[in-house]
């Protein structure tokens, strides 16, 4: 597993670890071979674009992926991540009222010379299909592809009429658990990234390593569950590659845990920046907070500090930004021990797509099972189905 994880979160209670530990591990055999986004996990998982011509597709230099939530950011986490091995550019109209979609707009040899992925689990997603018609004009069979439920809804519909190439979304794998399915691989695929690479020994490094994630979820599920619960999950980035992978990680930590008056709110942290605003709640502020600490092992900041400064800062002169970063992540991890804050610590090692890949299934099966073990149902989103009745409610008033 080229991911080290390091569990700093506080227990007494070893008897009661053990008994639920026995509970999750039942919980755990259970899912882990059922028709459900563990599926993806799989070497072996087949994906409705096999038969696609991705020869048509290469020679676009610009790719522009319309999608909400979990039709977007898992695409987009894995970009942020490797895009020093992508060549071609990505554009991901995820938003609306975006300045990324006017600027795109007024540069009309980009659209020229782009490839649009249009992505809907249900097919009618509000703001899917209003910055599909944005992009309207541009859009043809030969530069548009549609991945989508097989069923009777609007961007079927849509796609039909334009006859569309159109990639089955799994009826069974949900938005935020679709990262490893046709969703996030086949973008993956288009920035020619070798997809087979994010499932290496996926289900065995799990099976692996089930003692030690494992007891990390008993330990979260205690914490919420306390009186004065810890309600909120700050997720910590000290590597900017990241931050895509966190924003994906928060909505599964979102939609996933919080629906009936129970949940953690997640929160993305970026530091040393952070330190400056942030800290000084985190460390003597309420504590009800968990703390989720991420960094890359591999660092692109080699460049040393110059002799310049005066002798009372002269233990700065010929460090590496690398190992200054690396001295204030160690000294917030000292903080939160000596505040006895609770938190863990995930490095990547190496900067590859079986790196991610893990990071990816590992994050879905805890949350999956955390939320089996808080009495929720982890898969469902019955709040945000409101929003978008309301919505439609204003819309046709």
């Amino acid at each position: 597993m080229q991911l080290k994880i390091k569990d700093y979160l506080i227990s007494q209670k070893k008897k009661q670890n053990s008994k639920q530990l026995k509970i999750l591990k039942q919980i755990y055999k259970k899912y882990i071979n059922s028709k459900t986004f563990f599926d993806t996990f799989r070497s072996n998982y087949y994906y409705s674009f096999k038969k696609l011509n991705f020869g048509k597709v290469s020679r676009y230099q610009n790719i522009i992926l319309i999608g909400m939530g979990g039709s977007a950011l898992g695409a987009k986490a894995i970009y942020s991540f490797l895009q020093n091995k992508i060549k071609k550019n990505f554009y991901f109209i995820d938003n609306l009222k975006d300045q990324k979609i006017i600027s795109i707009i007024k540069n009309k040899t980009l659209l020229r010379h782009s490839f649009f992925i249009l992505v809907s689990k249900s097919g009618n997603t509000l703001e899917t299909l209003v910055n599909y018609s944005i992009f309207k004009k541009y859009i043809n069979k030969n530069n548009t592809l549609v991945i989508t439920e097989p069923a009777d809804n609007e961007l079927n519909q849509l796609a039909k009429k334009l006859n569309l190439p159109i990639i089955e979304h799994k009826r069974y794998i949900g938005g935020r658990y679709s990262v490893l399915s046709e969703v996030g691989m086949l973008p993956a695929k288009l920035m020619n990234l070798n997809i087979k690479k994010f499932k290496i020994d996926l289900i065995k490094n799990l099976n692996r390593n089930f003692l030690i994630f494992g007891k990390s979820i008993i330990e979260i599920s205690r914490l919420v569950k306390q009186p004065n619960n810890y309600k909120n999950l700050i997720m910590i980035c000290y590597d900017e590659r990241l931050l895509g992978f966190l924003e994906w990680l928060q909505q599964l930590v979102a939609e996933s845990l919080g629906k009936e008056n129970k949940g953690i709110l997640p929160v993305i942290s970026a530091c040393p920046k952070d330190h400056h605003s942030l800290a000084q709640l985190y460390l003597d502020g309420p504590k009800d907070k968990i703390f989720y600490i991420f960094d890359i092992k591999e660092s692109l900041l080699q460049h040393k500090v110059a002799k310049i400064f005066s002798p009372k800062f002269k233990f700065l002169a010929n460090k590496t930004y690398s190992k200054i970063l690396d001295a204030q992540k160690r000294a917030m991890m000292q903080s939160l021990v000596d505040k006895k804050i609770p938190f863990r610590t995930f490095e990547l090692l190496k900067i590859n797509e079986k790196s991610i890949g893990n990071m990816f299934a590992l994050f879905m099966c805890e949350v999956f099972m955390l939320g089996k073990l808080m009495g929720i149902n982890p898969l469902n989103q019955p709040a945000v189905e409101t929003i978008k009745t309301n919505t439609k409610k204003f819309l046709t008033r």
